[in-house]
């Protein structure tokens, strides 16, 4: 683990990827408080989310319960040379790869994640700001380069030069390995 990420925030965030990632939603309760805020700014139309949920149990529906039904293989990833840290806050870009369950297509995402958590509650955060910037569509057919790519990488904390480094060359990929070279403002 890279001393960048305090170690509370990195149990919330191993926390929320273990959950999200393998559908667990009772692990939900070990990363948020029971009145968290999820805030999600969609900049991309290849999928949909709330733009505001208020709550343990509606964060876990959204995040993990609901996610799980439309989606598996998912691998989500925390940029460690991203990551922009204070006592109380936390941002770094993240990057999903995961199949559709209906058809075995794949979904690659990037963005950015921003933590909170309050003073009262070390553990836990009380808020999460999830900024979707792409969300690449690509057909089940590449599937064995994609996991290939996913098996090479440190889950779930990874540096972004290993995930451009190991990027298979495939044409619709490009924006993501552009938004990754951008560094967080």
């Amino acid at each position: 683990m890279n001393s960048s990420v305090d170690s509370h925030f990195e149990n919330i965030i191993r926390t929320y990827i273990l959950a999200k990632d393998n559908n667990k939603p009772e692990l939900m309760k070990s990363a948020f408080s029971d009145d968290a805020i999820l805030e999600i700014k969609n900049k991309t139309a290849n999928i949909n989310f709330p733009a505001t949920t208020v709550g343990l149990t509606g964060i876990t529906d959204t995040l993990v319960t609901n996610f799980n039904q439309s989606f598996e293989n998912v691998y989500t990833y925390c940029l460690l040379d991203s990551v922009q840290a204070t006592q109380s806050s936390l941002s770094c870009q993240w990057l999903v790869l995961m199949t559709e369950k209906v058809n075995q297509n794949i979904r690659i995402g990037c963005g950015l994640y921003d933590w909170e958590n309050n003073n009262q509650s070390k553990c836990l955060a009380n808020k999460l700001t999830i900024t979707i910037e792409q969300m690449v569509l690509l057909p089940a057919v590449d599937l064995p380069a994609i996991t290939k790519w996913q098996s090479s990488l440190d889950y779930p904390f990874t540096e972004s030069t290993n995930i451009i480094n190991k990027m298979p060359v495939i044409e619709s990929l490009n924006v993501i390995k552009a938004y990754i070279h951008q560094p967080l403002d």
